[in-house]
């Protein structure tokens, strides 16, 4: 994508003559970089041979624990060309990495969807915000799952050359630009990973009944404690509130009837547990950042439409 931005300036299509983007990838002692997909990438340098840069980019990375647990060298070289004034940015979990400095620490942050819950525990200090696409604190910068490092670099190539190449770039990978939000592709997944097993009782029974009528002052009972235990020990244990986390799943529900069916959003409320369409909805658009209808004609493979064949 920073390439492509390149290509751009160098015809000359935004009428500037501004300055391009100069990529060399880096590992920490030089040799090849194997990817979860068998792909080998060949540095062009070690860490230890940037003397001088405007950008550090923090990959995803796969092996979260064993990366965090080995890579101390990167962790502090990280925190010293920060301290140099370098913007340093991380794409999908290279947020750990990052967050691991301690340079996240009371700072916006995203992630990929599926490493929250993870990346919370670990980080109580940094304010993940799984919903956004990009974060900007300044001089730290992170993106949220897979694809999303495209966003980040569009970003930068709007912020350091101009919107115009940005929106070029966006097209010739023929993709959406400026994708604000990273919730349509959530997938909820109850935090089970806790110990507490009369939450987790909870929490199972909600997954299976969660499309019935459902008095939340009556969930603490399941629980056998008092509702203001139930709530806070709820809340530690899960990250959600009783109310919230029950409207997750409805949501979820709702989505994949949604994605499968040509069932009316009244209805698909009615068989998630709501009685009120209208009410549901907001919930839904909370959740989503989308309309149902908008919802539907992103996820529905009906709506979709067909592959052109010979």
């Amino acid at each position: 994508m920073l390439c492509v931005s390149n290509k751009i300036v160098e015809a000359n299509q935004d009428g500037s003559n501004r300055d391009k983007f100069e990529v060399m990838i880096a590992s920490v002692d030089g040799q090849p970089i194997h990817c979860q997909n068998n792909t080998v990438f060949t540095p062009h340098c070690t860490i230890d041979d940037i003397d001088d840069a405007d950008i550090i980019l923090i990959p995803a990375i796969s092996e979260i624990e064993k990366t965090l647990k080995t890579e101390h060298k990167l962790v502090d070289w990280l925190v010293k060309k920060h301290q140099q004034g370098i913007i340093i940015g991380s794409a999908c979990t290279g947020a750990f990495l990052l967050a691991e400095t301690g340079l996240l620490d009371g700072k916006l942050a995203t992630t990929h969807f599926s490493a929250v819950n993870d990346f919370k525990h670990r980080y109580p200090k940094v304010k993940m915000k799984p919903e956004h696409m990009v974060t900007d604190e300044g001089n730290l910068l992170c993106s949220g799952g897979a694809s999303s490092c495209e966003d980040l670099a569009l970003y930068l190539i709007e912020k350091y050359i101009n919107r115009k190449v940005a929106v070029k770039s966006a097209k010739m990978f023929v993709r959406d630009y400026r994708r604000i939000s990273q919730a349509p592709y959530f997938e909820f997944e109850g935090n089970t990973k806790h110990t507490d097993t009369q939450i987790l009782l909870c929490q199972r029974w909600l997954e299976n009944n969660h499309s019935n009528n459902i008095e939340i002052k009556n969930l603490s009972s399941i629980a056998s404690m008092s509702q203001r235990t139930f709530e806070r020990r709820f809340k530690k244990a899960t990250g959600y509130t009783p109310l919230l986390y029950l409207q997750k799943l409805r949501v979820t529900n709702a989505k994949k009837l949604l994605e499968t069916t040509d069932q009316s959003f009244d209805a698909i409320a009615c068989s998630v547990g709501y009685k009120n369409c209208g009410a549901f909805r907001k919930v839904f658009v909370r959740d989503t950042n989308l309309l149902p209808s908008e919802y539907r004609n992103k996820f529905n493979a009906k709506q979709a439409g067909e592959i052109v064949r010979a």
